[in-house]
């Protein structure tokens, strides 16, 4: 049986914090409600996705994803991000293997996790500067479930 898609807060709230920064390159702060076209668009896809994922099965669903993910979220980039500090020490051929691992990881877990549609729903919020170097964009958002509290995602 699969977990209800709030019950993964925790480990998909970390993932959509870091999507929300490492997809703020393709806008700029001047650029304001770009990067909540990119989120809000995912969580088109998402809920989409959701609503068809019986009949999808989970090979449908990681289809589905791995093309929105991979227009959506710089996953390269966060693989790199993960490693941290040793990522320049790694050789070119495994930071490859890396990030291909990190993204369908990324995608399978999203495509396991969200198979189905009870009524839950997205909101983007609002657009704020980051705290960072490269002009990025942290968009606000939640997920609200039929019961329960809304989830913060930023």
């Amino acid at each position: 049986m699969a977990v209800p898609a709030f019950r993964l807060v925790p480990f998909f709230a970390g993932i959509a914090a870091v999507f929300a920064l490492l997809t703020a390159p393709q806008a700029t702060a001047a650029e304001t409600g770009a990067a909540s076209a990119v989120v809000g668009g995912f969580y088109d896809t998402l809920l989409a996705t959701m609503k068809d994922g019986p009949a999808l099965k989970f090979a449908g669903r990681f289809e589905r994803l791995n093309s929105a993910m991979a227009t959506a979220f710089d996953l390269a980039t966060m693989a790199r991000t993960a490693a941290g500090a040793h990522w320049p020490t790694i050789k070119p051929e495994e930071q490859k293997r890396i990030a291909d691992s990190f993204s369908r990881f990324s995608v399978a877990s999203y495509a396991a996790n969200f198979d189905r549609w009870r009524g839950e729903r997205f909101e983007v919020l609002k657009e704020s500067p980051a705290h960072d170097a490269d002009g990025g964009i942290v968009v606000e958002t939640r997920l609200v479930p039929t019961t329960g509290e809304p989830v913060q995602f930023n």
